[in-house]
């Protein structure tokens, strides 16, 4: 035994001296090459054979945004104000000679979206099809020559955009809502096409309750369901100019299967009922399939033809609430394409031996109309645009969006089972926690005692906290007298937390009071050097 104990002795000393060696040898290295001591005896010989390495400087926007706590934005109406602040061009053929119109399609053909060829996509992919092969790209670089061109075309690269919404097996170019709700509300009222590639098992769970499909897009927002008024608390404005729903070949039920084309009615009537849409322009609905299943097909959309839409009081014009409803416009639109039958480098069974799949394609396009207004056809484009009328805020009892209960905020709706356990106490008592603002509150000794109980009640039904806890057993004097310890504990840190915020918050009023002026003057001061050059940019 004695030899073994010795032999751990001189290994552990062992370890210490090779460890104490490499720590010597490492802090010689540093010191003599990469220390700051090295730097200053480099910087005394030679200034510069070490230059100094700094950080890159902060964007200017971003920098004068932290300072003066104000967002920075610029200006895209043609106000006299604004146009003011431009040169008059009065020698440029574009503006002098061209009329506004013909310099519209210019600007319209310069920032019009277009394939990127340097990010093409396989054509194996699911994504892959007429239409999207490659990443859309719009060059901007138009919009940056000069204001003028600025307050006439920046509306163009958001109306022209397709913006593509994938619900599952997505392109790498795929939004997501956290981009939908970053956008300025100019960018939103300019929203041009709205394109949504849905599976059936998502698509199945639209509704047409009011605020629904703007959750499907908006889904970070779902806090505010269990706030008072929360579809007002939606980001405003959801007009897309287009809404384009595409159910492709590997979108349906059990294609891999190659099981019979199913689909239910209840989302598309949803879709042409819904409120959230009624500022879009143009609905279109396209259905994707196996040319030897278009006798399936038809039959589907026999049904959907007979669809009608429900007219709803949606916007008001004149200062009266006016009727919108969809109407379906013209003949179904065919298209065929082929693609490799290997899809995503996997080959299913019912393709096997096939090289290529010839897809049948059906396109179903609905407009918007306003019945009480015989005349507006020609002005849908505006009227769409009108004031919306007051929406109604459903409770959220009633809501039937799966994210309420936390599930996908698209899928079908999940009733979950509640979490909290039930108390199993005599007392009958129930084991929630009460919210955070109760845990520091000011409160009777009676009031204290029944809340740390309901802290310590989700525990109560642990087997060895119950054997210690009986009164009759001898350990039940020791865990009772060391809860009393626990809880003294945690009064203290509670007081102590209290404390700390109360600190925490006094000293943030008193920074904010003393850095108030110093905005204020920075706000003053790049407000009047944006006056004095003529700047679109402003703090809003």
């Amino acid at each position: 035994m004695s030899l073994v104990l010795l032999l751990l002795k001189v290994w552990f000393d062992f370890k210490v001296a090779v460890v104490r060696v490499f720590n010597g040898l490492a802090f010689l290295f540093y010191d003599n090459y990469i220390g700051p001591s090295r730097a200053r005896r480099t910087d005394s010989r030679n200034v510069e054979a070490n230059p100094i390495i700094t950080m890159p400087p902060l964007n200017s926007i971003a920098l004068l945004e932290s300072q003066a706590k104000r967002k920075v934005s610029i200006e895209t109406t043609e106000t006299d104000n604004n146009l003011s602040k431009c040169d008059p061009q009065s020698r440029s053929p574009l503006f002098a000679i061209l009329p506004r119109e013909l310099r519209d399609l210019i600007f319209q053909f310069a920032t019009a979206p277009f394939p990127d060829p340097s990010h093409p996509y396989k054509e194996n992919e699911y994504y892959y099809r007429p239409g999207h092969t490659a990443r859309w790209k719009t060059d901007t670089n138009l919009l940056l020559t000069c204001r003028r061109v600025w307050l006439e075309a920046n509306a163009f690269p958001m109306l022209q955009a397709e913006h593509c919404f994938w619900y599952y097996r997505a392109a790498p170019d795929s939004r997501k809502a956290k981009w939908f709700e970053s956008l300025t509300r100019i960018n939103r009222e300019n929203f041009g096409t709205l394109h949504l590639y849905a599976q059936m098992f998502v698509i199945e769970g639209f509704t047409s309750r009011e605020g629904h499909l703007k959750c499907v897009f908006m889904r970070d927002s779902q806090h505010h369901l269990k706030q008072q008024n929360w579809l007002a608390k939606l980001p405003e404005p959801f007009q897309p100019k287009i809404f384009h729903v595409t159910i492709r070949h590997t979108d349906w039920w059990y294609w891999e299967d190659e099981a019979p084309l199913q689909l239910k009615d209840n989302w598309v009537k949803a879709l042409l009922d819904s409120p959230d849409l009624r500022s879009t322009q143009t609905l279109i609905l396209e259905l994707e399939t196996l040319d030897y299943k278009r006798e399936q097909l038809e039959r589907i959309l026999e049904r959907i033809r007979r669809f009608e839409s429900e007219k709803r009081k949606t916007h008001i014009v004149n200062g009266s609430p006016t009727t919108t409803y969809f109407e379906l416009a013209g003949e179904p639109k065919i298209s065929t394409w082929s693609g490799p039958a290997n899809l995503d480098g996997e080959t299913y069974h019912p393709y096997a031996g096939k090289e290529t799949l010839n897809y049948h394609v059906v396109t179903l396009t609905w407009r918007l109309r306003f019945p009480d207004l015989p005349t507006a056809d020609v002005h849908v484009p505006t009227l769409r645009l009108a004031p919306r009328a007051t929406p109604t805020n459903t409770p959220v009892e009633e809501y039937p969006h799966s994210e309420i209960d936390g599930t996908h905020a698209i899928g079908p709706l999940v009733h979950r089972q509640s979490t909290q356990r039930e108390d199993s106490s005599n007392n009958g008592s129930s084991g929630n926690i009460e919210d955070d603002d109760h845990l520091y509150a000011s409160s009777t000794d009676e009031e204290e005692d029944s809340r740390t109980k309901g802290l310590y009640e989700p525990i109560r039904p642990n087997f060895r906290w119950r054997f210690y806890s009986r009164k009759s057993s001898p350990r039940g004097k020791f865990a009772r007298e060391q809860r009393r310890d626990w809880e003294a504990l945690d009064a203290q840190a509670r007081v102590r937390l209290d404390a700390d915020v109360q600190a925490g918050q006094v000293e943030r009023a008193r920074r904010r009071a003393f850095e108030r002026p110093i905005r204020v003057m920075k706000v003053r001061d790049t407000e009047r050097r944006w006056r004095e050059s003529r700047s679109l940019l402003k703090f809003v």
